[in-house]
């Protein structure tokens, strides 16, 4: 949070939080449900992520 609040120039970590946290409820829900249906459809999900 504090990189994102320097490269914004927000006064506050507390602003910068204020802010974007509501953005992080959706991208971990999205990235729970692909993850979900990767793992359903026998897909090895670290093979995924880190590209074996």
């Amino acid at each position: 949070m504090k990189v994102v609040q320097d490269r914004l120039n927000h006064a506050s970590e507390r602003i910068t939080a204020d802010i974007y946290t509501h953005v992080r409820a959706p991208l971990q829900s999205d990235a729970a449900e692909r993850v979900g249906r990767a793992d359903s459809a026998g897909l090895n999900v670290l093979d995924l992520v880190v590209g074996r």
